[in-house]
């Protein structure tokens, strides 16, 4: 059973673990391939460069994406967010209608003071309906707004940086251990696709210490949303509500895969390599919990 307190020190022994994972892989490939040192840097800091470029780039190309529409300060759902956002200590957030018509909510930004919440169509419209409870959309905000709160959209942004990097450093030595005499242009190309596949095999494989992070920080904001509702009823009723909208046969034609990390829930097949956990697992942990 995760608690409150193994659930902290979790995550800190997590986002640990990836870094000394990534300090042990910088320092063998430096001790073992330092000839190519140059190359392989130029390959990690290309790495580096786009997880900082998706860092700022990506909450304005999310806006777009999406297609996104913002509250007005005056809008009801606004206030609403807001009231709990202020509750919850957190500077305003913008809040968003996402046009897809299958229940989720989401948030995502660079920091706290860019922070946006973002719930679909689908879920404001079983409000509107009386399918979805004023207090049961309530945790679904405070769920929101856990993630902001435990700063998760940057912790996971620099936890990735270990697939991302380590990926390049492995596509650079695969791509540079071939036969340097043999520089024809099929051997040139056969050893690009070796170093890519090579490379995404890796990421792979790193990936899955980023994602079991990102399965903690989903029980750290379901935590969040019970304790400020005083309640984890409300939680557990929606996301029931929410997880039967992404689990209909069409569901997935108005859900972009791209963004399965940042969703409330999405139907996973298997939690190894899904960035939430299973909904039973979720209900348990929310059950136990002392609020």
């Amino acid at each position: 059973m995760v608690t409150s307190t193994k659930l902290k020190y979790t995550n800190y022994i997590t986002i640990g673990f990836i870094f000394l994972l990534f300090y042990a892989i910088i320092s063998l490939v430096g001790m073992f391939y330092f000839q190519s040192s140059v190359s392989l840097w130029f390959y990690a800091i290309i790495g580096v460069i786009l997880v900082i470029g998706q860092y700022f780039v990506s909450p304005w190309m999310l806006d777009r994406f999406n297609k996104i529409q913002f509250a007005d300060k005056n809008d009801a759902l606004y206030m609403q967010v807001n009231e709990e956002a202020k509750k919850a200590g957190l500077p305003p957030v913008r809040v968003g209608l996402d046009p897809s018509p299958v229940m989720n909510a989401y948030t995502y930004g660079r920091n706290q003071s860019t922070a946006r919440v973002v719930l679909t169509k689908g879920l404001m419209q079983k409000n509107i309906d009386g399918n979805l409870s004023k207090d049961e959309l309530n945790a679904i905000i405070n769920h929101e707004l856990g993630h902001i709160k435990n700063r998760d959209m940057t912790v996971i942004t620099i936890a990735s940086l270990l697939p991302m990097v380590v990926s390049y450093i492995a596509f650079a030595l695969v791509l540079n251990s071939g036969d340097n005499d043999n520089n024809s242009f099929g051997s040139g190309i056969m050893q690009w696709m070796m170093a890519n596949f090579v490379s995404q095999i890796i990421y792979f494989i790193f990936n899955l210490p980023v994602l079991y992070l990102s399965r903690l920080r989903e029980y750290g904001a379901d935590e969040f949303s019970a304790r400020t509702m005083h309640s984890s009823g409300y939680l557990i009723s929606a996301l029931e509500k929410i997880h039967q909208s992404v689990s209909l046969p069409d569901a997935k034609k108005y859900m972009n895969p791209s963004m399965s990390s940042m969703y409330i829930d999405t139907k996973g097949a298997i939690e190894l390599f899904s960035t939430h956990p299973n909904l039973e697992k979720r209900i348990s942990f929310l059950k136990k919990l002392r609020v």
